[in-house]
């Protein structure tokens, strides 16, 4: 039977449990992980898995760099020549009398992705499936983390700080000053994808607007908020 990230899951073989490290990350209930990122699978043994060979293969969504050394209680650990994310594990056959159990670390990368989403990691061992949902985040991706609100302020105090010096505790104030540019930044923010989204803003008296100075910059993501 097999179980998820932190539960014992018992392989075909008898004396053989294996495990698969989670990642630590999550987005909307959903473990995460980034391409390129390494994971471990861990397998325990007992002195039960004496003589026997267990077949563990990872989906294809990830490679396996390298391979540890055996031990005194394995006698090899070997690629599949037709697959080379199956991993063959040999037990030997006379059980060390020094070794009660062990455990083998077996780390595996996961591959660059196009585009983040959604995505099954399976593992076999000896023919029986275990599987768990993840996300595979593409590099520099932002998942969406958006709540309706709106705000207006200037940036970097309106650039008026060009203009203000102190000296000896004395401010002085340049009076280039007037009529100097300000810049203010409305950003709006909606859960929902918005068809012709209307805004309105009144300028103080004290404040002239300069033509064809307003920029927009838009940002967005897919249905699942995964690819920005």
């Amino acid at each position: 039977m097999f179980t998820s990230a932190g539960d014992i899951a018992h392989a075909a073989t008898p004396g053989v449990s294996v495990t698969v490290d989670d990642s630590g990350q999550s987005y909307d209930g959903t473990e995460v992980v980034g391409e390129n990122d390494t994971m471990a699978m861990r397998v325990q043994y007992e002195s039960e898995a004496a003589g026997s060979t267990v077949a563990i293969e990872l989906s294809d969504l990830v490679e396996i760099p390298g391979l540890p050394g055996g031990n005194s209680a394995i006698s090899s650990i070997e690629r599949d020549p037709d697959n080379p994310n199956v991993i063959l594990i040999t037990f030997v056959d006379e059980w060390p009398s020094d070794v009660n159990q062990g455990v083998l670390r077996l780390d595996f990368v996961f591959n660059e992705v196009e585009k983040s989403s959604h995505e099954t990691l399976t593992w076999t061992v000896d023919g029986e499936e275990a599987s768990r949902e993840i996300i595979i985040r593409n590099e520099g991706d932002n998942f969406a983390n958006v709540s309706n609100s709106s705000h207006k302020g200037v940036t970097n105090h309106g650039g008026i700080a060009d203009f203000i010096t102190i000296t000896d505790k004395v401010v002085s104030i340049d009076e280039d000053i007037i009529g100097a540019p300000i810049t203010y930044v409305l950003n709006v923010s909606t859960e929902e994808a918005q068809d012709g989204y209307s805004i309105t803003d009144q300028l103080p008296d004290e404040l002239v607007y300069i033509e064809d100075s307003f920029a927009l910059e838009q940002t967005s993501w897919d249905e699942d908020g995964l690819n920005q």
